[in-house]
């Protein structure tokens, strides 16, 4: 998911969904999107990861703030 960027919790959140029905999504989704906040803060490398949590493209600074906002954002698209 460091490599795609937020849009991979869509993804998998279906397989995970479709392989368990009895999973609940919200809980399945919060669980996704802090791995992914910790896998992006460790192992960016590629700018459209930087433009997918809307980091300034100019510099490919990111921060913790910026990984949790997008996080933030994506659950909020699932539910």
């Amino acid at each position: 998911m460091a490599v795609t960027g937020p849009a991979a919790l869509d993804g998998l959140t279906k397989a995970a969904l479709s392989a368990d029905p009895l999973l609940q999504r919200p809980r399945f989704d919060a669980c996704v999107a802090v791995e992914l906040v910790i896998e992006v803060r460790h192992r960016i490398t590629s700018p459209h990861v930087f433009l997918s949590v809307e980091a300034p493209a100019q510099t490919f600074t990111i921060d913790t703030r910026l990984l949790a906002e997008a996080a933030t954002r994506r659950l909020a698209a699932a539910t």
